[in-house]
């Protein structure tokens, strides 16, 4: 009897474990929640402080800075990270920055936002 209830009890563990989608949140239908920049921020500096909301059920998070936009432009920046901030120095210009959350099963909707840096007048 001991012997079977180890040997549920470890194939219970086992399909825990091999199952991780099944406890992960589907975050699909969701965006992350954006702090700055938003679109239409007018900076006169070069640091640009990137934030947001943590998202329940994200584990990391996608940034992608491009300038003048997506279209067109060239990309500067994309990374992922696990914090909800990111400071960068950028140049006088147009930009935009898109960001999503993702788990390892599911990612959040895109969402894009436009800025603007006062070029130096010298």
């Amino acid at each position: 009897m001991r012997t079977k209830l180890i040997l549920y009890c470890l194939l219970f563990c086992l399909f825990l474990a091999g199952c991780e989608d099944i406890f992960l949140k589907d975050i699909s239908g969701e965006q992350v929640a954006v702090i700055s920049p938003v679109t239409g921020t007018f900076f006169e500096g070069e640091k640009v402080l990137f934030a947001w909301d943590r998202m329940e059920g994200a584990e990391k998070y996608h940034i992608e800075v491009a300038s003048p936009s997506f279209d067109g432009g060239s990309s500067l920046y994309d990374t992922i990270t696990d914090t909800t901030r990111v400071e960068l120095s950028l140049s006088g210009g147009k930009y935009q920055w898109s960001i999503y959350g993702y788990n390892y099963g599911y990612k959040s909707k895109k969402i894009t936002r436009s800025f603007e840096i006062k070029k130096d007048e010298k």
